[in-house]
């Protein structure tokens, strides 16, 4: 009886220890979706001469920046950064540079500037900062950026910070923030034709909308001229890009949702 007794005592602490090793494990693993993943980033840019584009690509685990011709040939790793993930390229105007940014384990994202064949790597932002996209100015003489502080953006939902504007030259020892908005959100970078408007996207709680900043005003319009006032309330502007001409805005949207709640994009091109 005592043995029974002793044999059920045993096969109960075994089930919890499985029960707490598989607790433990989908924990640790829904805390990284991208820890064993092979394949794509989020991001890729184009070269302004279109002979190659730029892109961040994942190797069970480990993101880097690689660049490649239009047709997929001569693919080249340009970034070996050891403990970060590397994404976010996009090319100067003159396509001799690119900005990128970096992640740590702590998913602060750090912003660096190399040559286009990945030599003389600079990184611009220090560990006060969390670094969430960033372009070049028209001239390539400098870079804007989305940044909060870093210790805000670890405090999730909890911040009353937000993101901001901000401008760097290329070797990071002049940094001024040009807005004062603390955006809940803020992303996608792009500037107008001829460099004097930034445009960005940020979630209102209803649609994603288009922002812009100008540069001789010093201010934030949230109806930018770009888009017409009817549209630009009843649309959402995922991932919006402006051609070279400032003539067309390329953008995606859902268009529906499956029975399995994914979302489906589409791409739309307006005329301007």
């Amino acid at each position: 009886m005592k043995r029974r007794k002793s044999i059920f005592i045993v096969a109960i602490v075994l089930v919890f220890i499985m029960l707490g090793s598989a607790i433990s494990y989908a924990m640790l693993s829904d805390h990284d979706q991208y820890q064993y993943f092979t394949g794509l980033g989020s991001e890729i840019t184009i070269a302004p001469n279109d002979s190659e584009i730029a892109f961040s690509y994942f190797v069970e685990g480990e993101e880097s920046i690689y660049t490649a011709n239009v047709n997929g040939s001569n693919v080249k790793k340009i970034t070996n950064n050891t403990n970060v993930r590397d994404r976010n390229p996009s090319y100067s105007p003159d396509g001799s540079r690119i900005v990128y940014l970096s992640e740590n384990k702590e998913s602060i994202q750090f912003l660096h500037v190399m040559n286009q064949d990945g030599s003389g790597e600079k990184t611009l932002s220090n560990n006060d900062m969390h670094v969430r996209d960033a372009i070049f100015s028209h001239d390539g003489k400098s870079i804007y950026f989305i940044a909060m502080e870093s210790e805000e953006f670890k405090k999730g939902e909890k911040s009353r910070e937000g993101y901001d504007l901000f401008i760097t030259d290329l070797d990071g020892d002049t940094v001024e923030k040009l807005t004062d908005a603390d955006h809940f959100s803020m992303n996608h970078l792009f500037l107008s034709a001829d460099g004097q408007d930034i445009y960005y996207s940020e979630f209102d709680g209803k649609e994603e909308r288009i922002y812009s900043y100008s540069l001789n005003e010093e201010t934030i319009h949230s109806k930018p001229g770009l888009i017409s006032g009817n549209l630009s309330e009843n649309q959402s502007f995922y991932n919006p890009n402006l051609s070279p001409d400032g003539n067309l805005l390329a953008f995606t949207e859902v268009a529906n949702e499956s029975e399995n709640t994914r979302f489906e994009y589409e791409l739309f091109l307006l005329n301007v």
